[in-house]
């Protein structure tokens, strides 16, 4: 049974910020396109709660240099958090697939080859969500092959959850911007695009997700940036809880040395 759209615009919330202050780390995943690229971004918190923090549309040839300059300044984008700090984007999956791949493998060697993963899909169930080579390539970038498959059964599952009060921290929660440059009617659409069918291949039923020509860079995108966050665990041992809590720590820090500021100012 194909997914409603309507389930996820009850996931909009007022963030009050570019970044909420429970989104401590941010991944984008870019789908390539043969007239444009797109770039979604998205801050995860402890327990992997999502939030869509942006979304471009980059349209253009993708070989233009041009084009390319534009999605430089979309990686390299500073996004302002709660707490009033400055986020970067921590980690890239960017899509090899319609383009030629040594266009995401110069951008990968320019950004840093930890940074921004050029990625191809394979869409074999049970494969794991992203495996990174231990290994760069020839051409000197880690290829690494997403299974899309069974990410979008997992964020699927995720994205059907009833919706969860932005106020609490709630585990695998997604929730999206009232933004309509970001996210609307049209990106919902594009998330729920894909069900489940099952394919008979020579005499096998095999289940396998189709759009059914339904737009869905927006999903793609959306398993990118999982991708993402997924293998930043796996190979650099991130966790979100501790990163929660470092930055939580550090606020508290900042805030005492103010006070003691103005107690010395004030004679205290």
């Amino acid at each position: 049974e194909k997914l409603s759209f309507e389930v996820l615009l009850e996931k909009v919330s007022h963030y009050g910020a570019q970044v909420p202050e429970r989104a401590v780390y941010l991944t984008a995943g870019i789908d390539s396109q043969r007239n444009r690229y797109e770039v979604y971004v998205w801050g995860w918190g402890p327990d992997e709660e999502a939030f869509l923090v942006d979304k471009h549309i980059i349209m253009g040839r993708p070989d233009d240099e041009e084009t390319l300059l534009r999605v430089d300044r979309v990686i390299n984008t500073k996004y302002r958090h709660a707490d009033g700090s400055e986020m970067s984007i921590s980690r890239i999956c960017w899509d090899i697939g319609g383009i030629d791949p040594e266009l995401v493998y110069q951008r990968s060697r320019k950004h840093g080859i930890f940074r921004v993963l050029p990625v191809k899909g394979a869409a074999v169930y049970g494969k794991p969500v992203i495996t990174m080579p231990k290994k760069r390539s020839q051409r000197g970038v880690f290829l690494c092959e997403v299974g899309a498959d069974t990410a979008k059964e997992m964020l699927y599952a995720r994205l059907g959850a009833p919706a969860a009060p932005f106020t609490q921290s709630t585990p695998y929660a997604f929730h999206f911007p009232d933004n309509p440059e970001i996210f609307s009617e049209v990106e919902a659409k594009q998330m729920v695009a894909e069900e489940l069918i099952e394919k008979v291949e020579k005499g096998r039923v095999k289940l396998l997700w189709d759009a059914k020509n339904r737009r869905n860079e927006a999903l793609d995108c959306l398993v990118y940036a999982y991708a993402a966050l997924r293998v930043s665990m796996q190979r650099w041992q991130l966790d979100l809880t501790q990163l929660a809590a470092a930055r939580r720590q550090e606020n508290t820090e900042d805030e005492m040395s103010l006070d003691e500021i103005a107690a010395a100012l004030s004679g205290g």
